[in-house]
């Protein structure tokens, strides 16, 4: 399960989803909004997390994206880091 808040200026949407319907929500809700902030966190970091911070990244390329890194793990936790790392290089801001 990965948890995903979407913020605009006013309101405060939380938005709890699967990894099988993030790509819809991306493509078809997503990408004609305009949110100025997305915090992610879930399980797994390398998997789920990791691919659902591209799509949203993809969607809204603009958007200040978050994840949460006490709100993230992963059963590696080198693998946990190195997702991390690899998050940074795109752009996405890691707490």
């Amino acid at each position: 399960i990965v948890f995903l808040f979407f913020y605009n200026k006013n309101l405060k949407v939380n938005l709890v989803n699967d990894s099988d319907e993030l790509y819809d929500v991306a493509i078809n809700y997503l990408k004609d909004k305009e949110y100025t902030e997305i915090e992610v966190c879930g399980l797994v970091s390398n998997i789920c997390v990791l691919s659902n911070v591209v799509m949203v990244k993809a969607a809204l390329p603009n958007a200040n994206i978050i994840v949460d890194k006490k709100l993230t793990d992963s059963f590696d936790e080198i693998l946990n880091e190195y997702t991390f790392e690899i998050l940074k290089g795109l752009h996405i801001n890691i707490k």
